[in-house]
């Protein structure tokens, strides 16, 4: 096991550990913050609670599943979960079926569209108590640009492989959803079907709770004006999100001596029913 000890006490960051010997170590109950990297190997969870019985923030990166597990006793009460570039499938359901949810963050980096109607069925099943979502997508670039279908056809394969994948991811759950940030910096290509799409996701999601929405920016936006953000404010129009104070859009760091380019502008004018609201920040 290969533990790396540059973090504060209460933290600790495991990276290729080996299962046998995780198995017989002695538990930290002082642990409450656990980042495990596990470089596309499947993870023990049994025996990662039975060790850090007392964790309250836990990251998983890079697993590639989980080993069979038995019944938990006392499932974590976790504040934090996060995973990053995971296969979700039979990992995410581990924590559906134990009825493991997090109080504050729930966060997904690098979903995949066959991890999708797993995530459907945990926003389904906790959606009530679900606070703070942190998503980002592997977009379908294969279909980018496509001109011949309809636009409700390149909406929906721009994220999803079909229709009735859209509909698995169960957004209409999150009814008590405060924060949504939606990553975007890594699209090779933003165009309009994919502000269309993030239009389509609000539209989705239960309005009267949420607080803040924040979505990063690709560096495409910054030489490139996508005049269809109007569409966002649209679908935030006041009377639909009455509760919205925070709309947070994050553009690309500044290179040394480079200007930002007229991207803030242009957003700006597009969104400015939320500007004018005072409710619009461009950072």
């Amino acid at each position: 096991m290969h533990v790396l000890q540059h973090l504060a006490p209460p933290s600790l960051y495991l990276v290729h550990w080996d299962q046998q010997t995780f198995a017989t170590i002695t538990p930290f109950p002082s642990i409450v913050q656990l980042t495990v990297q596990l470089s596309h190997t499947r993870c023990d969870l049994a025996n990662i609670f039975a060790t850090f019985p007392n964790i309250h923030d836990l990251c998983i990166m890079h697993c590639d599943g989980i080993r069979d597990h038995g019944y938990m006793l006392s499932p974590p009460q976790l504040h934090s979960l996060e995973f990053s570039h995971c296969k979700l499938g039979a990992l995410l359901r581990y924590f559906l079926d134990e009825r493991i949810v997090p109080t504050n963050l729930l966060s997904i980096k690098g979903l995949r569209p066959e991890g999708i109607p797993v995530v459907g069925e945990y926003f389904s099943m906790f959606g009530n108590v679900l606070r703070e979502i942190e998503i980002s997508i592997e977009w379908a670039s294969n279909v980018l640009g496509t001109s011949d279908i309809t636009l409700r056809s390149a909406i929906t394969h721009l994220l999803f492989p079909s229709a009735r994948s859209c509909d698995d991811a169960r957004w209409q759950c999150l009814t008590g959803l405060q924060c949504l940030t939606i990553h975007t910096t890594h699209v090779q290509s933003f165009l309009t079907h994919h502000i269309e799409l993030l239009a389509s996701i609000l539209q989705k999601i239960p309005s009267s709770t949420i607080k803040e929405l924040c979505i990063e920016i690709p560096s495409l936006l910054i030489t490139l004006r996508i005049p269809e953000w109007h569409r966002i404010g649209e679908v935030l129009e006041q009377r639909r999100f009455p509760q919205l104070t925070h709309v947070v859009l994050k553009l690309p760091p500044n290179a040394d001596g480079v200007p930002r380019g007229p991207g803030e502008k242009w957003l700006r004018e597009s969104l400015y029913m939320l500007e004018e609201r005072g409710i619009l920040y461009v950072r």
